[in-house]
């Protein structure tokens, strides 16, 4: 059994304690004391907060709460409830008021916060520390003290702020150990170094080659190695068994010395107990996504029910088509982007589709500019080599159009590739355009009249070729931009203008003026199409 507030309460150095607020939270576990007599809520976040992340289970003493400034004790009060104290203990040495604002107690009760205020000059501080400290060292002997504390912790996130990396960083700060989860083939999925050491062993070399050897999906595999900056490390990597279809191995890095089993096997059962409450939802977010795309309202508002996702929320459809590498591990891929979002404050919504993955998004209850938040996935995406291409759509919750829209872009995302070949990441518009023009190209008689524009340039006397490619780049490519079209032909840019002259010349009108400009890119769009 862990130490809970309410077992310390019932010390005898806490005989005249009032519980103030919180008294719900009492079974909170105590894992720490702390001392809080000063607080700057600028102060606490940007240098306490960013050392030592979590406050997880501590119990904050403080002589001179009551002297904060109204403002100042509320910032503290969500501060601390925020990092995972336990509560609070208000000590009163007699110089002050001695009683709380209204607001104070009202706060701390709408937090379930612990607010503790001891009786006037009954203990000094040093008094109340030991005894409770001998409570919390005895309590450690019991080896799983930490892993309630922890998991009642992130329980009393969010799902939107739950996750597995932040689990593995709440254990790493907890125990000082650095902590990976990977896949089989050894690739990080979700990773921790321990911030109290500026050396990353997780990213070393070293580390690396020696955790690489003795793989096996049954049995641990304990060594060393010495890093580039010359200290010995000790890690232990076992399999984690587990109905995940990507998560394979744990390892856990120590300084200090051989992480021993119980170490070794507390953290594993934080991770599985995470596992078993929450990742279980897994293959229900695979149902609702399924269910998004087919239009299964019963089963939509079913399964959001289950798993607290507000549909109304879900503003993006994305689909990525599948490289062939990343077709053979198709949860791997699925992982990095669902990892991607939630780091972004989304919720994402997935499933593997065929050769491809489809993922909703629930939004943040904060406003997003879709122009940006286009751009940025554009930008972070461009570069994954195991995506072919994708689509984003980002508008209100609409299910009458997922379907469509998935059939739509599975039907026709071949065609975005020979339209727009230097592209990766498309919109609905230019699905649309490109399911116009394949519809198009299917029928000889309209193909043939939409291409009639182009045939002064294709039966031109001299340089046909050479003038389509530039009135392609120029037009599709490039949107109109010379010095972007001299770039994509490797030419200079007065050559550029003067084909684009010729071209004029050759048809006989200024091919920049709309409607011109329109007919002209449909035309080129279809007779990449067909080409």
């Amino acid at each position: 059994m862990s130490i809970t507030l309410k077992d310390l309460l019932s010390l005898p150095v806490m005989e005249g304690a009032i519980v103030r607020a919180g008294t719900l939270s009492l079974s909170n576990t105590v894992s720490g004391i702390g001392i809080v007599d000063q607080f700057d809520i600028q102060f606490n976040y940007d240098e306490l907060f960013h050392t030592s992340k979590y406050l997880l289970g501590e119990i904050l003493l403080s002589s001179y709460f009551l002297t904060f400034p109204l403002q100042v004790k509320l910032d503290c009060l969500h501060f601390l409830s925020r990092v995972g104290a336990s509560g609070i203990l208000v000590m009163n040495i007699g110089m002050f008021k001695e009683d709380f604002e209204p607001e104070v107690i009202q706060t701390a009760e709408e937090l379930d916060f612990p607010l503790i205020q001891m009786p006037s000059h009954r203990h000094s501080c040093s008094e109340l520390i030991t005894p409770i400290m001998e409570q919390i060292l005895e309590d450690r002997k019991n080896q799983n003290y930490w892993t309630n504390i922890v998991l009642e912790y992130m329980a009393s996130l969010s799902a939107q702020e739950r996750s597995l990396t932040l689990l593995v960083d709440i254990i790493s700060q907890y125990t000082h150990f650095s902590i990976g989860l990977y896949d089989k083939n050894l690739n990080l999925l979700h990773g921790a170094d321990w911030a109290g050491e500026d050396f990353k062993p997780l990213h070393d070399a070293n580390f690396t080659i020696s955790h690489g050897e003795k793989l096996s999906t049954r049995t641990s595999y304990q060594s060393a190695f010495v890093s580039k900056t010359g200290n010995r490390y000790y890690f232990t990597r076992s399999p984690i068994f587990f109905s995940d279809p990507v998560l394979r191995y744990l390892t856990v890095i120590s300084k200090q010395g051989a992480v021993n089993q119980i170490q070794f096997e507390q953290v594993m059962e934080s991770i599985r107990l995470y596992l078993c409450i929450w990742e279980k939802n897994r293959s229900d977010k695979t149902a609702l996504c399924h269910a998004l795309i087919h239009n299964e309202p019963i089963k939509i508002q079913s399964l959001a029910k289950r798993l607290s996702v507000d549909i109304k929320k879900i503003h993006a459809v994305l689909i990525f088509s599948m490289t062939n590498r990343a077709k053979k591990e198709p949860d791997l891929l699925r992982t990095k982007l669902e990892k991607h979002y939630y780091s972004q404050g989304f919720t994402p919504i997935s499933e593997v589709n065929g050769d491809c993955i489809v993922l909703f998004l629930e939004f943040p209850d904060y406003e997003i500019n879709r122009y940006d938040f286009f751009m940025e996935s554009e930008k972070a995406f461009s570069s994954y080599e195991e995506i072919e291409r994708m689509m984003i759509h980002a508008d209100y919750y609409n299910p009458g159009i997922y379907k469509d829209l998935f059939e739509e872009y599975v039907a026709y995302n071949a065609y975005l590739h020979r339209i727009l070949p230097s592209k990766k990441v498309f919109n609905l518009g230019e699905l649309h355009f490109c399911s116009e023009c394949a519809a198009v190209a299917s029928d000889k008689k309209a193909s043939d009249h939409a291409l009639t524009i182009l045939h002064p340039i294709l039966h031109a006397a001299s340089g046909a070729d050479t003038l389509l490619e530039t009135l392609e780049t120029f037009i599709i490519d490039a949107n109109g931009n010379i010095d972007k079209s001299a770039e994509m032909l490797y030419v200079h840019k007065g050559t550029v203008k003067y084909r684009l002259k010729r071209i004029n010349e050759i048809l006989g009108f200024d091919m920049r003026k709309m409607p011109e400009s329109l007919t002209i890119y449909k035309a080129l769009a279809l007779y990449r199409i067909l080409k």
